[in-house]
């Protein structure tokens, strides 16, 4: 079957909702578009003033359909009202009573505004690594490990075995002593029949016994050569981030999943103009992305960046001799998914140095996506580094082994 990856936001405790989960290799959606929203997730939008709900609309119709209204809650105050907004979980449920009257449209207003504004650049800062299904427990980066220890429980000490009854051990002052025995005391005559088997199994290994042996009764599997069979280490972090880690957040965008949704929607007049009231003029403008090729994925916990322009670049270069399509792109994406990568196992369905990629330098840090318009690294209080040409050249050797088939793996 092969081993799934997956994509976590180990601070927010979701998994991105770009993958196909029947998708699970990760050559199977590396290359894919949809690794572009990564970066979406990450971006910080252009700057801009939200324009008011009722754009157009006269105050005194808005007076007037008030005072004729019979619903008893428009008679509540603006503040009862915005306590109603903020208990709704999800955006569309907010758009959705602002669009059942204007005076729920303005009081609902200030809180569609603030959750709009959070929910673009929802992943901006968080730590971010995409992981493989048999990457071991205790063999994740040092920035990784306290979140998978905040995950999965300890385990359980391991009972002392002492003679014929097995008691739990039990710590104290860094040191293990044993519990007293409730059945009564050991006596010291009795013949331990399990210790003696357990020598003679281990002459058997040994070689040191020429009696023949049945390598059914032994507890640990023994290969030819005498050594024990390998027992692979605990996995539990990615299944446990399967489990109990969100998919289903509200990523939210406007051209792609609101507008398509209410565009199957029947609206009468006096809805359809509040909506594009909302919508058009509101809500565009404060998740519009800025231009792909001004875009600067950072690496806020190592200080170094990766310019969209520079993958940009590769991207042109390579489309002269492979057509790009929905699942054939190279991408600021592609550039960070390069370098997010961990597993013990290096088997990742890419023909490429796998070992390279399933221990990426990057997995774990924290990142954001913003504009030389808006940020100049220059005067920034920190030093950082263009890692552009470094990233973009891995991303190139990626390319030419495991999609044209070219160089040495």
């Amino acid at each position: 079957m092969g081993q799934p990856w997956d994509i976590v936001n180990l601070d927010k405790k979701d998994l991105w909702p770009g993958r196909d989960p029947i998708c699970n290799k990760l050559g199977e959606w590396f290359w894919s578009r949809e690794v572009i929203t990564l970066v979406d997730l990450l971006t910080e939008r252009v700057e801009a003033q939200y324009r008011g709900w009722s754009a157009g609309n006269k105050k005194e119709d808005k007076a007037t359909n008030l005072a004729r209204s019979k619903s008893k809650l428009l008679k509540l105050p603006p503040e009862l009202i915005c306590a109603v907004f903020s208990k709704l979980q999800y955006i569309v449920d907010v758009i959705n009573l602002c669009l059942t009257h204007d005076y729920l449209g303005e009081v609902g207003e200030p809180v569609l505004e603030v959750r709009i504004r959070q929910m673009a650049a929802f992943w901006a800062g968080d730590h971010i690594m995409c992981f493989g299904a048999y990457a071991a427990d205790d063999d994740f980066p040092p920035q990784v490990m306290p979140y998978v220890l905040q995950a999965l429980p300890p385990p359980a000490p391991e009972p002392v075995e002492t003679g014929d009854t097995a008691r739990p051990c039990i710590v104290e002052n860094g040191e293990a002593s044993e519990a007293a025995n409730d059945e009564g005391p050991k006596l010291d005559d009795e013949h331990d029949d399990s210790s003696a088997e357990k020598e003679v199994h281990e002459g058997d290994i040994d070689g040191g016994t020429d009696g023949e042996h049945d390598d059914s009764d032994t507890s640990q599997e023994v290969h030819e050569g005498g050594s024990a069979k390998y027992t692979p280490p605990p996995t539990e972090f990615y299944h446990f981030c399967r489990q109990n880690y969100s998919r289903g957040f509200e990523y939210f965008d406007v051209d792609d999943t609101l507008i398509a949704a209410y565009g199957r929607i029947a609206l009468t007049k006096s809805e359809k103009q509040r909506l594009d009231n909302l919508l058009w003029h509101g809500v565009r403008n404060l998740v519009k992305m800025p231009p792909y090729r001004s875009r600067v994925l950072c690496n806020i916990t190592k200080g170094v960046y990766v310019r969209a322009d520079a993958v940009d670049d590769l991207a042109i270069r390579v489309s002269k001799t492979v057509k790009l399509g929905p699942g054939l792109t190279i991408t600021l994406g592609q550039a960070m998914l390069s370098m997010i990568c961990w597993s013990s196992d290096y088997s990742c369905a890419l023909r490429c140095d796998s070992e390279r990629l399933a221990r990426g330098p990057w997995t774990g840090d924290a990142f954001r996506v913003t504009t030389f318009d808006r940020w100049n690294p220059k005067e920034d209080t920190r030093a950082w580094r263009d890692a552009s040409d470094e990233v973009v050249q891995w991303l190139e050797e990626l390319w030419k082994t495991s999609v044209i088939g070219e160089g040495d793996v």
